[in-house]
């Protein structure tokens, strides 16, 4: 045998996998629960909380954020994808914190801290992300 056949990992690569993995698996489960009646979600304390999730309910809208949710949660559980799953985790997250800002002010500690991790993926991915926000990124050419 050659050595130590086992890879080493810093400490910083297994916090932010762990990061990772634990925001990877909240998206996937919180939409899988609404997609396929995996369990009944927590109702908004706020009168007019219940009302806005009654009405994304009876509508396609909330069907769609937690396809989005889902699709997320699980891009960014493939380590591959993971600043994709971050892009497309991002309007989600703001509109959990948002909303239990305004209107479900008991669960706005674990908004929170799913935008804390998120901010912390982003500055962990940011090698990977500040291209799509640079002038000097080469420019996508059609191949035929």
């Amino acid at each position: 045998m050659k050595g130590n056949a086992m890879k080493k990992y810093s400490v910083t690569t297994i916090v932010f996998t762990v990061l990772r993995v634990l925001l990877g698996v909240f998206a996937a489960y919180s939409g899988a629960q609404f997609l396929f009646h995996l369990g009944v979600m927590p109702a908004p304390t706020d009168p007019l909380g219940q009302q806005l999730m009654g009405s994304m309910a009876a509508t396609y809208l909330l069907t769609f954020v937690k396809l989005t949710e889902f699709v997320g949660g699980l891009l960014l559980l493939w380590g591959r994808t993971a600043s994709l799953g971050l892009i497309v985790l991002t309007p989600v997250t703001l509109n959990i914190l948002l909303f239990n800002m305004t209107l479900n002010p008991g669960m706005i500690g674990l908004a929170a801290v799913l935008v804390l991790i998120q901010i912390a993926l982003f500055w962990y991915y940011r090698a990977k992300l500040l291209p799509l926000f640079s002038k000097d990124a080469p420019a996508a050419t059609p191949t035929n």
